[in-house]
């Protein structure tokens, strides 16, 4: 599972950004919001095992590049019991710019 948290410059979550995710032979775009019960800026997405993903913010310049993730739960958490899947948590926050 990636968990992707969505937080303006005060760490207050911030919902119907869209994002994009992508992979090898897709993507798909979601949308932060839908449940806020967790957080009005998150999102969450299913992960396939041994596939990269690159997460990007439709319309935002964000800085270092996007990021990528790839999950090889046999290498991340070798003891994690086979009926768990493991999860990653991205937080993109507003910077402040001068």
């Amino acid at each position: 599972m990636l968990r992707i948290y969505v937080r303006d410059r005060l760490g207050t979550g911030v919902p119907g950004v869209e994002i994009e995710i992508s992979w090898a032979k897709g993507q798909e775009r979601i949308f932060t919001g839908f449940k806020p019960d967790i957080d009005p800026g998150y999102a969450d997405f299913r992960l396939t095992p041994n596939e990269t993903y690159r997460v990007r913010l439709v319309g935002v310049n964000t800085s270092p590049p996007d990021p990528e993730i790839r999950i090889e739960p046999d290498k991340i958490c070798p003891a994690l019991p086979k009926d768990v899947d493991p999860s990653w948590q991205i937080v993109f926050q507003q910077g402040i710019t001068r």
